[in-house]
């Protein structure tokens, strides 16, 4: 894999933001995406997500790298109580970032669903919206 990029898409219409990442996922390279996230012009508190991993993997978090990342959450209050749908390419990444969200889970009160499909994951995201969702964001250039 190459080096680790991401697009935000922000779709405020739907109160979401499509985020595609590619290349070798780090703790450190998703803490400075998530900065520029909720910098964004777009961002509200409580804004649900769509976090499209199917052009990475995550497989080379480590366990305490993981742990990172409950502790990061929990301290973002900003992000308790939203929606998060997790897309993903392989078993494997289906099983990873299920085992992420379960330790989220201890003590980060936030909805989170893990997906193969772009349809699955709007349905379960935006039920009955997610046609005008994907047009939405194939308008901004992305790739369903």
């Amino acid at each position: 894999m190459d080096a680790f990029d991401y697009k935000l898409v922000p779709l405020p219409e739907f109160g979401l933001f499509w985020i595609v990442f590619s290349g070798r996922v780090s703790m450190g390279k998703l803490g400075a995406a998530h900065d520029v996230f909720t910098a964004h012009p777009e961002y509200v508190d409580g804004i649900d997500e769509l976090l499209d991993f199917r052009a990475t993997s995550v497989s080379d978090l480590t366990q305490k790298e993981i742990d990172m990342v409950r502790l990061f959450m929990r301290e973002q209050p900003s992000r308790h109580n939203s929606r998060s749908a997790v897309l993903v390419g392989s078993q494997l990444e289906f099983g990873l970032m299920r085992m992420m969200g379960a330790n989220l889970d201890v003590d980060v009160p936030m909805s989170r669903g893990v997906f193969y499909s772009v349809d699955e994951a709007l349905a379960w995201l935006r039920p009955g919206e997610a046609d005008d969702v994907k047009r939405a964001f194939q308008l901004t250039g992305g790739a369903v």
